[in-house]
This record gives structure tokens, sequence and C-alpha cells, in this order.
């Protein structure tokens, strides 16, 4: 059986030294272009992949709870939690693929 799983959306954020802004609204930017890329709104994503904690949450890292909170997500069928963007990838690739969600944001920061 094959299952289709596709990346359908990009974003970036500023990079630079001394930026205005913290890591965690950077991400959330970031995110916001990716979903936009892909023709959809924050209400579509049912499915989130990043990592769980980080020091000093939303000035020095992008931390799940801090990406929910951030973009405002309401509704979540399906989420992971790693450190390695490699695996949120893949597990989101592999709940796609499942069924678990019908579109899963992966982010790092």
């Amino acid at each position: 059986m094959g299952y289709k799983v596709a990346v359908v959306g990009v974003g970036m954020s500023q990079i630079g030294r001394m930026l205005k802004r913290p890591l965690g609204a950077l991400a959330v930017d970031a995110s916001l272009q990716a979903i936009a890329d892909a023709g959809l709104t924050v209400q579509d994503i049912d499915g989130l992949a990043g990592p769980e904690e980080g020091r000093d949450p939303g000035i020095a890292s992008a931390p799940f709870m801090w990406m929910v909170e951030g973009l405002g997500v309401e509704r979540l069928n399906w989420w992971t939690h790693s450190n390695s963007i490699s695996v949120s990838i893949g597990s989101a690739i592999n709940a796609i693929a499942n069924n678990l969600c019908n579109y899963a944001l992966v982010w790092v920061a």
C-alpha cells in the first residue's frame, strides 16, 4: 500500500546576530510563513513535532508549549517531542501516513 505524504510549505525567520526579536518569536514567524506557503491556516494544523524543552522558553528556545500558545493552535490530534529535526520530520511523516493527523508542522529553533 502506498502512502502519500508531502512537504507543502517552508518558512524562514530573520537570521542574524543581535536581532531585536527573541528566538521563540522568530520560530513563530517562520512557522506562520510555512503555513501560509502551504496555503493553510493555523486552524488546519492538527499535528506538531518539535523540541520539548529548552532554556529560557520563548527567549532562547521555542519549546513545544511555547509554539502551541504562540501560534494559537486550538486542536491537536497528534504531537511529539524530539530535539532531533530528522526524528521530528520522520515522526510527522509517519503520523500523516497513518491518518493520525492531516497537517503536521515541524520546527527547529
